[in-house]
């Protein structure tokens, strides 16, 4: 929204599952509901892998910008690729099914521009 560079840590190889807020956050809610979450640790997320390079691939198609810039910086200390297994969620909770990352953007992207861009603090 601002015409800069996407910004990427590093090569942009380094994996993870993204996740869409409205996916995440009811099963979190609910979860006082449910006698089998009680004491009990839960990966609450999607299964699909996505690399960040990918991730800025669909962040440009989303924005509809073709030939998008990415601006790679000084790779930070942290994993490569991280995931976890959301078994025990679905047996516990059954979720709906997740939105798909590329409609999750595009969600996020249409309430975004609807408030317009601002400039960063800090």
């Amino acid at each position: 929204m601002r015409s800069q560079p996407i910004t990427v840590f590093g090569d942009g190889k380094q994996t993870r599952s993204f996740s869409y807020i409205d996916d995440v956050a009811p099963v979190i809610a609910a979860s006082v509901l449910f006698p089998a979450a009680s004491n009990e640790a839960f990966f609450v997320g999607v299964d699909d892998i996505t690399s960040v390079n990918d991730l800025a691939k669909h962040l440009s198609d989303a924005m509809g910008v073709p030939g998008y810039a990415v601006q790679h910086l000084a790779a930070r200390k942290e994993v490569a690729e991280a995931y976890a297994s959301h078994v025990k969620m679905r047996c516990a909770f059954n979720p709906a099914k997740s939105t798909s990352l590329e409609q999750g953007l595009h969600t996020t992207i249409a309430a975004m521009k609807a408030h317009g861009s601002a400039e960063p603090k800090g």
